[in-house]
């Protein structure tokens, strides 16, 4: 990766190798997942190529995950989607109420993109899904432009 590789993950890529430094690499590690439903969605970076097909407050239905306290943190991460948790109804309340879906980082000089969602055959027939996951992947292959600058840092310069 930090030689200029690329790296994209979809739901589950976070529900595996646990004890390996793999979850730095994907971001973060899965947790649980409540029950299917809709949420609405936050679009936190709208520029991002990782965004199209989806516009901040609307409704999405789909399997959502809930991640463990660590690796994941937005010191580390550029979150471009997540779920507004007043529309949620969690089976896990992580401590900073923090409900990412979809982020990107680089690792050196490679790039990183996951999207939690696609649990749903519904999911991936969904042309919004679909242009979200391809702008993510021509922005982790270098044929989009897109930040990736920490969402904490982002923040703190508001």
């Amino acid at each position: 990766m930090k030689a200029g590789h690329a790296f994209a993950g979809t739901h589950c890529a976070t529900d595996t190798l646990y004890t390996t430094p793999y979850g730095e690499l994907i971001g973060a590690l899965f947790q649980t997942h409540p029950a299917q439903q809709k949420v609405r969605l936050k679009v936190e970076d709208p520029k991002h190529p990782g965004a199209k097909g989806f516009s901040d407050g609307m409704d999405y239905f789909d399997e959502w995950y809930i991640f463990r306290e660590a690796p994941y943190s937005r010191d580390k991460l550029h979150i471009i989607l997540s779920m507004d948790p007043s529309t949620f109804k969690p089976n896990y309340v992580r401590k900073d109420n923090d409900y990412a879906i979809s982020w990107c980082h680089e690792v050196g000089k490679g790039k990183v993109f996951y999207t939690s969602m696609g649990h749903r055959r519904e999911t991936w027939r969904d042309p919004k899904f679909q242009e979200s996951l391809i702008g993510g992947l021509k922005w982790t292959l270098g044929q989009a432009e897109g930040d990736a600058t920490p969402s904490s840092k982002l923040a703190k310069d508001k």
